[in-house]
């Protein structure tokens, strides 16, 4: 299955897990600054191709 996919930056990209956690109620900063830094780190390292890959793996696969 081919997906078309929506660019985003690396700001979007931590947007949306910051927004996640605040949607969870998760409130332990220095946990989540934590996630987040390890989160960027590992986002910078990705290629595009490797992106799509762990995407594809994780939902259009059921994650399974």
């Amino acid at each position: 299955m081919t997906h078309t996919f929506k660019t985003y930056t690396l700001e979007q990209a931590v947007g949306s897990l910051i927004a996640a956690f605040d949607k969870i109620g998760y409130s332990e900063p220095l946990e989540v600054a934590s996630i987040i830094i390890e989160f960027e780190d590992f986002l910078n390292q990705l290629s595009t191709e490797e992106a799509v890959n762990i995407y594809n793996e994780r939902w259009m696969n059921g994650g399974n």
